[in-house]
C-alpha cells in the first residue's frame, strides 16, 4: 500500500463485491419491504449496459439502495467512482478537472455547468433474474472520496477495493456490529462522505448488515426509518442530529445501539443519549485518509481504542496510524496523544488549539459549552480574522441559534464555565448554521458568515 491507502503491488485477483455471496440476501429497508442483492446486481447490470467503458463516475444518488447500484454498475465497466463532498456545480467542476470520460449518476436531473452525460436510472424496473455476484480486481481504484472540508479546501482520497474491503471486518468488531446477528442500520449521515460510505456501503456489501435506503434527518423521519427496519436496529448519526432527537418526544422502537462520530461529545451528552434512547452509545474517531481508526463509549471512557489492524505509533513525536499486515502508515490530523499502541488520547485539531494572553482553550470544547446554556439551540465559536492592517487583533466570535436570549444572557452564562480570556467579542445570533449533511461547519463557510455579519453591522 502507499499514497492514500491504494495497492500498488502484484495485481490480484478479483473479489466479490457482495459478501456473504448470497444474492438471497436483504440490502435494503424501504416503506414497501426489503431489496435484495439479486434485485441490486439486476439493476446494477441495466444500468451499466447505458454506461461507457472506463472512465470517471461522479455519484450523485442520495437513496442508497440508487447509489449501490450506481457503484456497482460504474465498477463493472472499469470507471473509478468519485464521491464529492458537495453537491454544487464548483464541486463537480473541481474535482473532474480534465479527467476524460467523465460522466454523472444521479436519480434526476443535474443542474451542473460542466457539460459533462448524466445517467439516470440505478432504480430502473429491471427483474431480478441476476444469477452472478459481481467482482472487482482487489488493486483497482475503486473510488475517490473527498474530505469534508470543515478544515479548509476538500480534497480527494483515492482507495482500492482491497483497502475498502479489508476494513468492513475490522469495523464491524470495532463498534461491536459483529455480535449482532444481521443488523439493520438507520443512518441520518449521506454515503458519499467516509463514515457514511463504511456503515452504510461497506457493512452492507462485505460485513452481512443491512440499511434503510432513506437518510433520515428530522426526529419523526427518524423513527419512521427505524420501525420499518427490523431488529436489531442501529442507528448511525451525528451529535447534532442526536441532539434534535434527544429533545424531542418521538417514541422509538427498541434499538441495539447508537454510533456517533464527526465530533467527540461529552460524558454528560452521551448518558443522556442512552437513557433517551435506551441503547449503548459508541463514537468513532477517524479520518477520509484511512476513515475508522479508533472506537470509545463516550458515557465511560475518555481514551480511544484503536481498531484491531491498526496500532498507534509516536515517530519521531509525531503521533501516526499504521497497519499491523503491511508497511503503510498516515499521520493523525489532529493531536493525538499515544498512549500505547492500543490506545490514544484525542485533544484537538492543530488549528482548534486557541491561545490567548498565554493560555490556551480548544474551540470545540469553547463551543460544546456555549450549547450546554439552556436556551442554545445551536451554536459555535470561531476564531475571527480580522484586519490587522487596522490595528485589531483576532478575537473569538459565537454564532448561536438562541431567539429567546440576548447577547447579554449568553455572556453571562458563558462566564460560569469559561475563563475570561475566552469570552467572545461578538455574539452573533443567526437562525441556523451552516451545517453540511454529517452536521459538520466548514471553516469557508463560517468564515463567509463572520465577514457578511461584520459588514452588516457595520464593525470593521
Amino acid at each position: 500500500m502507499s499514497g492514500n491507502g491504494v495497492y500498488r503491488g502484484p495485481r490480484l485477483r478479483d473479489a466479490a463485491l457482495i459478501s456473504p455471496p448470497d444474492l438471497s440476501r436483504t440490502l435494503f429497508w424501504e416503506a414497501e419491504g426489503s431489496i435484495s442483492a439479486r434485485q441490486i446486481v439486476a439493476r446494477a447490470a441495466a444500468l451499466a449496459e447505458r454506461l461507457p467503458e472506463r472512465g470517471t463516475a461522479v455519484v450523485f444518488h442520495e437513496r442508497r439502495d440508487y447509489f449501490v447500484a450506481a457503484l456497482i454498475a460504474a465498477w463493472s465497466r472499469g470507471a473509478t467512482a468519485v464521491l464529492p463532498a458537495g453537491s454544487g456545480a464548483r464541486d463537480l467542476e473541481g474535482i473532474i478537472g480534465g479527467a476524460d470520460g467523465a460522466y454523472c449518476l444521479s436519480e434526476q436531473p443535474l443542474r451542473q455547468s460542466p457539460a459533462i452525460p448524466v445517467f439516470i436510472g440505478a432504480a430502473l424496473p429491471a427483474g431480478d433474474a441476476a444469477a452472478w455476484i459481481p467482482s472487482l480486481p482487489m488493486d483497482a481504484t475503486a473510488i475517490r472520496i473527498f474530505t469534508s472540508g470543515s478544515t479548509g479546501v476538500p480534497t480527494g482520497n483515492d482507495k482500492s477495493w482491497a483497502t475498502l474491503a479489508a476494513a468492513a471486518a475490522p469495523t464491524a468488531r470495532m463498534i461491536g456490529l459483529d455480535r449482532l446477528c444481521t443488523p439493520s442500520i438507520v443512518a441520518t449521515v449521506p454515503s458519499n462522505h467516509m463514515y457514511g460510505l463504511e456503515l452504510t456501503v461497506l457493512q452492507v456489501l462485505q460485513a452481512g448488515a443491512s440499511v434503510h435506503v432513506e437518510r433520515p434527518a428530522y426526529p419523526a423521519d427518524i423513527a419512521r426509518c427505524l420501525v420499518e427496519s427490523p431488529s436489531p436496529r442501529v442507528l448511525v448519526t451525528t451529535p447534532f442530529h442526536l441532539r434534535g432527537l434527544m429533545e424531542s418526544d418521538i417514541v422509538l422502537p427498541p434499538v441495539a445501539r447508537v454510533i456517533s462520530a464527526t465530533a467527540p461529545m461529552s460524558a454528560e451528552f452521551a448518558l443522556s443519549a442512552e437513557r433517551r434512547i435506551c441503547a449503548p452509545v459508541h463514537e468513532i474517531y477517524g479520518f477520509t485518509e484511512i476513515g475508522s481508526v479508533a472506537t470509545r463509549e463516550p458515557a465511560r471512557q475518555s481514551d480511544w481504542t484503536m481498531r484491531d489492524d491498526l496500532i498507534a505509533i509516536s515517530d519521531g513525536g509525531v503521533a501516526v496510524a499504521a497497519w499491523r499486515s503491511f508497511e503503510d502508515r498516515k499521520p493523525f490530523p489532529d493531536v493525538v496523544e499515544v498512549v500505547d499502541e492500543r490506545r490514544i488520547r484525542l485533544l484537538g485539531r492543530s488549528r482548534d488549539i486557541v491561545k490567548v494572553a498565554g493560555k490556551r482553550a480548544s474551540l470545540p470544547g469553547l463551543s460544546a459549552e456555549l450549547t450546554r446554556i439552556p436556551g442554545v439551540e445551536d451554536g459555535v465559536l470561531i476564531l475571527m480574522a480580522e484586519d490587522e492592517g487596522r490595528g485589531l487583533v483576532s478575537r473569538l466570535a459565537a454564532f448561536v441559534v438562541a431567539p429567546a436570549l440576548s447577547a447579554t444572557q449568553i455572556r453571562h452564562e458563558l462566564r460560569r464555565f469559561i475563563d475570561p480570556a475566552f469570552m467572545p467579542r461578538y455574539v452573533f445570533h443567526v437562525s441556523s448554521l451552516p451545517r453540511n449533511e454529517t452536521g459538520k461547519l466548514r471553516q469557508g463557510d463560517l468564515q463567509k458568515l463572520a465577514a457578511e455579519k461584520l459588514f452588516r453591522d457595520e464593525l470593521l
